[in-house]
Parts: structure tokens; C-alpha cells; sequence
């Protein structure tokens, strides 16, 4: 879901980020906010409700952050600049919007135009992150 209405994003940023006013700030000055809704009890399990691995729910966030990632890459083809925000009240944020009960927010992703293009931070080695067994 794109939020672009002004007053939305405010009271997304004011009642729903639990307190975090970084984020707040961030939400009520982008010009669009991405909500990213995942269907409760979809991914991860089989038709028939059986969660179908020993993840359970936890497979929906999985999905979700690789919905994320690609959201975000494809912005940044498109010279937009993304800020994508996990620390929420998801009871909320879902109220706010007007969402059916079963869906969820997953992330909230700012999303604009940056104003500058910061250097990339320095990556640790695949030395210092894999594992060899």
C-alpha cells in the first residue's frame, strides 16, 4: 500500500511508531510511505492452515524482507531513496490504514528522493561473515 496523503502519514507518525520519533519524523516528511502487508497464515503454510516447516509464522517475515529488498533495489534503479522502518505498533498501523483483519504490516519503507547520496559504509569481508565447516 502507497500512502501519500499527508494527514495519514502524520497520524501513522504520531500513533503508531511507538514513540520513536526519529521515525516519526522520517514517515510524516516522506512523500510516500510503503506499507508492506503480508496475509497472515499464507506463507509457510499449506492450504490447508498446517503450517508446512517447522518456521511457522516466522516464514511470512522471510517473504516479506525479501518483498523488501527487492522493493528497495528497484527504487534505488530509480534513483528514489528508501528508509525501511521494522519498530511500529502493527495493531495500529493496520487500524490507521483500514486493513481487514489476517493482513499485516510486515515493514514500513519511506520512500523519496534523496537529498544527498551519502559514500557507502565500508562492508565486512565474506571472511569475517562465513562460516566454513
Amino acid at each position: 500500500m502507497a500512502v501519500l496523503d499527508p494527514a495519514l502519514k502524520g497520524r501513522i507518525a504520531a500513533e503508531g511508531l511507538m514513540g520513536f520519533e526519529r521515525n516519526a519524523q522520517i514517515v510524516a516528511g516522506a512523500p510516500a510511505l510503503i506499507l508492506l502487508i503480508t496475509l497472515d497464515g499464507v506463507s509457510g503454510y499449506d492450504k490447508d492452515g498446517v503450517p508446512s516447516t517447522s518456521k511457522g509464522s516466522h516464514w511470512q517475515s522471510f517473504d516479506a524482507g525479501l518483498a523488501a529488498e527487492a522493493f528497495c533495489l528497484a527504487a534505488h534503479e530509480a534513483g528514489l531513496g528508501t528508509v525501511i522502518m521494522g519498530v511500529f505498533d502493527n495493531d495500529d498501523v493496520c487500524r490507521l490504514a483500514g486493513l481487514p483483519e489476517g493482513q499485516s504490516v510486515s515493514a514500513l519503507i519511506a520512500l523519496g528522493r534523496p537529498a544527498e547520496t551519502p559514500a557507502a559504509r565500508p562492508r565486512k569481508s565474506v571472511e569475517e561473515l562465513l562460516i566454513w565447516r
